[in-house]
């Protein structure tokens, strides 16, 4: 069971003014708070392993409060005693965090990753995830990497 959250109180509010659009507090205030609640289960066999997890989410921002769920699976293979291979689907349900003014999306994203330990204290890990969006994006996919010494 997991739990993130994080969140301001006391924001200002501001409106814009004049010809080059200064931004004047109007000397109201609103706290913004953002929550992630996750329960996942997961199951180890030989050189395999599956996890499922589903998620609750709840954001408020002044007076207004968006609640939604989803699901995530992922799976980790032991392909050699040296690497292992990892898929895991965020946000599986593509559902939306829904306010009373309308929806947040939750995209789905699948992520696949690569981890070879190239010696005792070098590890290389490799990573790309693509986000599935309604959203123009430049470039959907993230490529991300590393090494790791011990």
């Amino acid at each position: 069971f997991g739990y993130s959250g994080s969140g301001t109180k006391g924001m200002e509010v501001t409106t814009t003014q004049g010809m080059l659009n200064e931004h004047v507090p109007t000397g109201e205030t609103y706290d913004y708070l953002n929550e992630h609640f996750k329960l996942s289960i997961s199951k180890r066999f030989d050189r395999y392993a599956v996890g499922l997890g589903v998620s609750s989410y709840k954001s408020t921002m002044a007076e207004s409060t968006g609640t939604g769920s989803n699901l995530s699976l992922g799976t980790l293979f032991q392909i050699s005693k040296k690497s292992q291979v990892a898929v895991s689907l965020l946000d599986i349900l593509s559902n939306h965090v829904e306010y009373e003014t309308g929806k947040e999306a939750l995209p789905m994203s699948m992520t696949l990753g690569l981890k070879t330990h190239l010696s005792k204290r070098f590890t290389l890990i490799s990573s790309v995830k693509k986000i599935n969006t309604t959203l123009a994006l430049e470039e959907p996919y993230l490529l991300s990497g590393g090494l790791d010494f011990q």
